[in-house]
């Protein structure tokens, strides 16, 4: 890939959430029991959306709809493609300890995963 060619995939990635997180990220998937490509879902895709066009989103959900995963992973998006003048603060804030250290490696998982 030529310079022009990296910068051309950089602009895609910092204006296609769904695109980066589709071609540069992997998660768990708990029935393979490894790491799979990160494909959305529908859901999850104007869950970002929405997150990329307001600045208050209330989500009704239910259990496993994979919301925490896919958020860390926005994160972890935003934190990469941060512009060094202006860098991204993120704050978590969970009902326990452990539910916000477990977001929190999540986004540090996805975090190394960036090319």
């Amino acid at each position: 890939m030529d310079q022009q060619e990296l910068i051309q995939e950089y602009a895609r990635c910092v204006q296609d959430t769904t695109y980066a997180i589709e071609t540069y990220l992997e998660t768990y998937d708990n029935t393979q029991s490894r790491y799979v490509p990160f494909n959305l879902f529908p859901e999850q895709k104007m869950m970002l959306n929405n997150f990329e066009n307001y600045n208050d989103n209330i989500t009704k959900k239910y259990r496993q709809a994979g919301v925490s995963t896919a958020t860390a992973a926005w994160v972890s998006k935003n934190l990469q493609f941060a512009s060094k003048t202006r860098p991204e603060k993120i704050l978590i804030i969970a009902n326990k300890l452990d539910t916000d250290s477990e977001f929190a490696n999540k986004v540090r998982g996805f975090l190394n995963q960036w090319p």
